[in-house]
């Protein structure tokens, strides 16, 4: 794995070292310039990958597909989810009451417990850093207070979409057996440390790794986006644009103070693009992302549709 000493002993330039730099936008930048230089001499993949175990520590997930062949292939996934649809609102005093042996108590939690909702939950809580794991929690109770009560708030629509777009990115790490210590500032995506060599067959289709993905040097939280094209949009304009304003349109639930709605829409399961949709305000703040990504545009104009509002995006 590669570590800031390991970084220093290559001997790099002051432009390009960013050992001790405090802001994470400039630290990224060098390090990208670092590893895009090594990922075009092609030095870097041997270095990094040539001991088994290497690769191992990188991206066991990736690398094994265990947790990714466990949701995928799981065919009693549907059951698990009816079950817990019924049941996961209900106080747990209320459980206790169930009697049919083919519903019990025991049987529902111990499939919710291993399920992949309750995996995405579990990821969701470890969210690094108490102040914003508060206010999610504080968040979700508001809007489950007012879903219990029958009374949704106006002023909770724009903080519950980011919310919900949040959890459908965590989804989609727990989909790819992505872990937090992936998301920090100076990560680096594990499929260009892979490689062509990272075997991706058993991951949702939406969500394997492009030719751009592979080749070129970026932060992991770029692998999360549910639409291919949006990816490498992201990738191959580099280091002109600010992932932190786009990350807060997105799913910045944490910031009281931002504008919008500038955002994405999640209707359902996170790793199928026709689940979501694009706001105009997106379009026009950050109509460069979608470049391209006709499934997102066909899936927007139909989540539009159903709410009768006309198309967002002219299709033929």
């Amino acid at each position: 794995m590669v570590t800031t000493e390991t970084l220093r002993l290559r001997g790099l330039p002051p432009a390009d070292d960013w050992y001790g730099v405090s802001d994470a936008r400039e630290r990224r930048k060098r390090q990208n310039r670092v590893n895009q230089r090594a990922h075009r001499s092609r030095t870097r993949p041997k270095q990094d990958l040539t001991n088994p175990s290497q690769v191992r520590d990188l991206k066991p997930s990736l690398i094994d597909h265990e947790p990714i062949h466990r949701v995928q292939n799981d065919p009693s996934e549907q059951v698990e989810r009816r079950e817990l649809s019924q049941v996961s609102l209900q106080p747990v005093s209320c459980l206790s009451g169930a009697s049919s042996p083919n519903t019990s108590t025991n049987v529902v939690l111990s499939r919710f417990l291993t399920s992949q909702v309750a995996r995405v939950s579990a990821l969701w809580l470890k969210i690094p850093g108490s102040d914003k794991r508060e206010i999610l929690l504080e968040q979700v109770a508001r809007f489950y207070q007012s879903y219990r009560l029958n009374c949704p708030t106006a002023d909770h629509l724009l903080t519950l979409t980011k919310v919900n777009v949040h959890r459908g990115f965590v989804s989609n790490m727990e989909a790819l057996g992505i872990t937090w210590e992936w998301m920090e500032d100076d990560s680096i995506s594990p499929f260009c440390m892979a490689g062509p060599a990272c075997d991706t067959e058993g991951l949702p289709e939406k969500l394997r790794p492009t030719e751009v993905q592979r080749r070129n040097v970026h932060h992991t939280w770029i692998d999360l986006f549910p639409c291919p094209r949006m990816r490498d949009n992201l990738i191959r304009i580099g280091n002109d644009w600010d992932d932190e304003d786009l990350c807060i349109d997105i799913m910045g639930f944490w910031d009281g103070a931002s504008a919008g709605p500038f955002g994405l829409i999640i209707w359902g399961e996170a790793t199928d693009i026709r689940n979501w949709e694009v706001t105009e305000g997106f379009v026009k703040k950050w109509g460069w992302v979608i470049q391209g990504c006709i499934d997102l545009m066909w899936s927007t104009n139909s989540w539009r549709a159903k709410r009768g509002i006309g198309p967002l995006f002219p299709m033929s």
